[in-house]
């Protein structure tokens, strides 16, 4: 408190009064301390201005009286509440000063009347600290050297919201405020220390709110010297007081408020063209501060804008007095705005919007449907959009063509759509449809129908659609393509004809197959006996009479028994490679390496007569025809054997894992084959070499190729003449 003051508890008594409240009443603090102020004023101003200062205290009013010395002097008292923690309620009573000269009250600053005396010690520090940092005002001292030597929480607020500045203790004011801040108060501040009282009022703006206005006083406080050593400064909020004293102004602030929450870029010149407002949006949408805006004319500070049409439409809108609408597209920065002019009083106010995204997804629209269009054009397909609003219906140009309807047959609504539908398919079809919209959830349709042509003539279509749906969940468009799959539908029945037409050949093949099987393994059986008979008398006839015949007759007779022989070998070929196609699947867990181990103990001696060496690796088990594996192995061996070069021969048994099968390799050194022959040697009867070179029946590998298929794999060769050869099968694995 700069002037004369006290503070009250709650029973109104005095609990702590300042140096000037004492030299102004000539008491003691010690002896004020605990007094009722009523009486305290009752005794010292008498009875009747007693009942002034009990007023002040109980209604809040500004009350007025001289002093008991008659000096002409009279004191204005005013009441504030302070909340603290230790008390329910204190209240200050503070006084300023007037001189009353002829018959007229006149403010003199209290410099001039009453000596203000700095209070050390005489009151509590944290009593002190507690009524600055509960007053409504903003307070803060500043000593000679401008610094800041003390603040109350409330001028920290204010100053940062006024000045942008956060105020420190004990630093400079130039430091914490700048130059060109601290300039704008400099003047009252040493005026302060010249011993003036000096206040001015101040308007700020308030980002997203209404401007305000701070009434700010710079008083001196004298020391017992009576030489100014600090500046008192007090801000009080009066932005309520002023607002009521021009409403025009209140009206004008809150539409300002307004303005600044708008999420639209919003701004006006006057009739020079000269920026008067520029709002919040304005700054962000153009990044342009305002104070590089204001008072400026709009055309310089857009000077990099290149389309003259944009101040022409400006320049067309004040011309003509009438509002106008048009989009803008930066060239530079590539945004695109919606802008909207409206002539007004002596100038122009200007809304515009960033519709940057918005046009990007028109044009996006627009690319897309122009290249549906070409797609549709080459797949023949039609497109159409079903608006479930309105229920109009735009068929794409594709319609009119394929399908002959005329363009003004009002082919416009879902009703000329469903009624071209086959009655047979009809009720299916719209069935079908509602339930898509009424489970919007599943977004696509679907149907395959018979559509009218303009001709009369039903086609087959194939139409689809997909459900767009609103913010809310409301479907509102169905877009789709509707196809002629006439053509398709006919090559499908033809391909089913020709489908159940092979099934069918194929089972008389596989029965004639069967019956096949089974004549030769019938006629192999029934064979081997006449074919023992004539084998017997043969040999009976050259025993009983050998004798008695000549050379000639004998070697008849051995060409007779060796063409048995063979025919024997052939028979009992063609029974084995019938059994294996006539087999059922017998299959059983067959470890090979076992398997390999019967067959090179079965063709022991011939492997010991060719010197022949053979190695065996790992060998898993798989399920298979044991019998069949023994015979399979045993084939591709005795054929290493037998087609052997003039070296020993050198036969190699191996398996790799290929994921879902097995693939064998038995390899050899013998004298190889040609590459011409690599599917002949696997074809019944079919040999490469003369009987008198090699023997055989030419069954061997067949029966191979055989076995391998009925496991579900296949067979292959490797080779070179002269190199060797490498047989390959792949049997799949057991799941």
């Amino acid at each position: 408190m700069p002037g004369p003051g006290c503070i009250l508890d709650t029973q109104n008594r005095i609990i702590y009064a300042n140096a000037l409240f004492c030299h102004f009443f000539k008491e003691k603090q010690a002896a004020l301390a605990g007094k009722e102020v009523g009486r305290f004023f009752g005794s010292f101003l008498g009875k009747k201005k007693n009942n002034k200062i009990i007023s002040c205290i109980t209604e809040n009013k500004k009350v007025v009286f001289g002093n008991k010395n008659k000096t002409g002097l009279h004191l204005h008292i005013q009441r504030t509440p302070v909340a603290l923690k230790k008390y329910e309620a204190l209240q200050v009573l503070s006084f300023t000063t007037s001189s009353k000269r002829a018959g007229k009250n006149t403010e003199k600053k209290s410099a001039s009347n009453i000596p203000v005396f700095l209070a050390e010690a005489e009151v509590p520090e944290r009593m002190l600290r507690r009524v600055l940092e509960s007053a409504d005002i903003s307070f803060a001292l500043i000593d000679r050297k401008m610094r800041l030597t003390s603040f109350n929480p409330n001028a920290v607020a204010l100053s940062y919201l006024a000045e942008g500045v956060s105020l420190r203790p004990g630093a400079s004011l130039l430091e914490i405020a700048g130059k060109k801040t601290l300039d704008k108060f400099l003047p009252q501040i040493r005026r302060a220390f010249k011993g003036e009282h000096v206040s001015l009022q101040m308007r700020y703006e308030n980002k997203n709110e209404s401007p305000f206005y701070l009434d700010i006083v710079f008083r001196p406080i004298l020391s017992e010297k009576k030489t100014t050593e600090y500046v008192c400064v007090t801000a009080t909020d009066i932005s309520a007081i002023t607002r009521a004293q021009d409403p025009e102004k209140q009206v004008i602030e809150q539409l300002t408020g307004t303005l600044e929450k708008i999420r639209e870029g919003f701004f006006t010149v006057d009739d020079n063209w000269v920026v008067t407002y520029w709002n919040r949006m304005a700054r962000l949408l153009t990044n342009i501060p305002k104070e590089k805006v204001l008072g400026r004319d709009i055309r310089k500070v857009f000077s990099e804008v290149r389309e003259p049409d944009l101040f022409s439409k400006y320049e067309e809108a004040a011309r003509e007095s009438k509002p106008l609408r048009f989009q803008h597209h930066n060239a530079k920065t590539g945004r695109t705005y919606d802008t909207q002019a409206y002539p007004v009083k002596n100038g122009l106010a200007v809304f515009f919007r960033e519709i940057t995204s918005q046009k990007l997804g028109d044009q996006l629209l627009k690319e897309a449907k122009e290249r549906y269009d070409i797609v549709a054009k080459a797949t023949s397909d039609v497109i159409w959009d079903w608006n479930l609003v309105t229920d109009e219906l735009y068929w794409g140009e594709g319609f009119f063509k394929q399908y002959g309807h005329p363009y003004d047959n009002g082919f416009n609504n879902v009703q000329s759509w469903t009624e071209n539908i086959h009655p047979d398919d009809r009720e299916k079809v719209m069935t079908s449809v509602r339930e898509v919209i009424t489970n919007a959830s599943s977004g696509n349709w679907e149907a395959e129908y018979n559509f009218r042509k303009h001709s009369g003539e039903y086609v087959k279509v194939y139409d689809r659609g997909y459900l767009i749906c609103d913010k809310n969940g409301r479907p509102t468009r169905m877009i789709g393509s509707m196809q002629d799959i006439t053509l398709q539908k006919e090559q499908e029945n033809k391909l089913r004809e020709l489908n159940s037409s092979l099934h069918k050949r194929a089972d008389e093949l596989s029965r004639s197959n069967s019956d096949l099987e089974q004549f030769a393994y019938v006629a192999s059986h029934d064979l081997q006996e006449p074919l023992r008979m004539i084998s017997s008398f043969i040999q009976l006839l050259e025993k009983k009479y050998g004798d008695r015949l000549d050379e000639d007759a004998r070697q008849y007779i051995r060409f007779a028994v060796e063409g048995a022989d063979r025919m024997k070998r052939l028979i009992l070929d063609l029974l084995e490679y019938s059994r294996v196609r006539s087999s059922n699947r017998d299959f059983q867990l067959c470890p090979l390496n076992e398997t390999v181990a019967g067959v090179l103990s079965a063709l022991g001696q011939r492997i010991e007569e060719c010197g022949a060496v053979i190695t065996t690796g790992e060998l898993p088990v798989v399920s298979a025809n044991k019998s069949q594996m023994f015979q399979l192995f045993q084939n591709l061996v005795s054929n290493a054997l037998k087609y052997r070069s003039s070296r020993a021969p050198v036969i190699g048994i191996s398996c790799t894992d290929q994921n879902d099968s097995w693939q064998f390799a038995v390899s050899d050194n013998g004298i190889g084959i040609d590459s011409r022959y690599f599917e002949k040697i696997f074809v019944i009867f079919q040999r490469l070499h003369n009987k008198n070179e090699y023997s055989g029946t030419g069954i061997g590998l067949t029966i191979c190729k055989s076995i391998v298929e009925h496991h579900g794999g296949h067979i292959r060769v490797e080779s070179e003449p002269g190199k060797g050869s490498t047989f390959y099968f792949k049997i799949r694995k057991q799941r």
